[in-house]
């Protein structure tokens, strides 16, 4: 409420206790020491109501904000979380994708990241995804692997394990398809070859190796010093 509709109600009252005596008027003493009393239980009344339509709107506000435990690109818990120079956030292996795919800046804001940044995410981004461990990826009976460029094998993201499960069930059942064979990876449709035990790039047909270990054959692998880390993370 305004102070414009104090004073009207201020007005009002004034008229109603006003009293006729000849030519002259005459407030009543007793009215005018009301009127404080009054227009105060009205301004606190008043304070009361915009208080509660704030809070209400600040509670639909609050209902508006993204979760900030959600990737925006997958739509899904933020996996190896990797925050870029405009404080947005997003899985490692998404923002990655998508820069590779659409260009080096924010989906959110277009913010273009820096040269050194950028050079991070590509080529060291275990200097931006801190704490990333083995146990993180370790959660099922069997694990999957893949070859590295050069040399050495990385560990898939655990999302893409469980993908890579169902696929290789169907094709242990002769139901894998060329429709239901699709994995995305950091912006790549791929392919997999679970009776060569490969996977293969739709976009620019590189070919890799990949492995279904067990834990016992995960550790005697591990021997050999040729897990590197988690999908182009090296590991601690």
């Amino acid at each position: 409420m305004s102070d414009d509709s104090y004073e009207s109600d201020t007005i009002s009252l004034g008229c109603d206790d006003v009293q006729s005596a000849g030519s002259d008027l005459i407030v009543a003493d007793s009215d005018s020491e009301n009127k404080p009393k009054e227009l105060d239980k009205k301004k606190k009344k008043a304070h009361k109501k915009k208080h509660k339509i704030l809070e209400s709107d600040d509670e639909s506000s609050m209902d508006s904000i993204p979760d900030v435990d959600k990737c925006i690109i997958c739509q899904d818990d933020m996996h190896n979380p990797i925050k870029l120079e405009c404080n947005h956030s997003f899985c490692f292996s998404c923002i990655k994708g998508a820069m590779i795919q659409s260009g080096t800046e924010c989906p959110l804001c277009r913010h273009k990241p820096s040269k050194g940044y950028k050079d991070m995410i590509f080529k060291s981004p275990e200097k931006l995804c801190q704490g990333i461990t083995e146990a993180s990826v370790i959660n099922n009976t069997y694990v999957w692997i893949y070859s590295g460029k050069n040399c050495g094998w990385w560990y898939f993201e655990p999302k893409i394990s469980e993908e890579l499960d169902v696929l290789y069930d169907l094709h242990s059942k002769g139901k894998l398809t060329v429709d239901n064979n699709l994995v995305t990876i950091c912006g790549y449709i791929f392919t997999f070859d679970f009776s060569s035990m490969e996977q293969s790039n739709k976009t620019n047909g590189a070919v890799r190796h990949i492995k279904r270990l067990s834990k016992d054959e995960l550790v005697e692998f591990k021997k050999a010093n040729q897990i590197k880390g988690v999908c182009g993370i090296k590991t601690t």
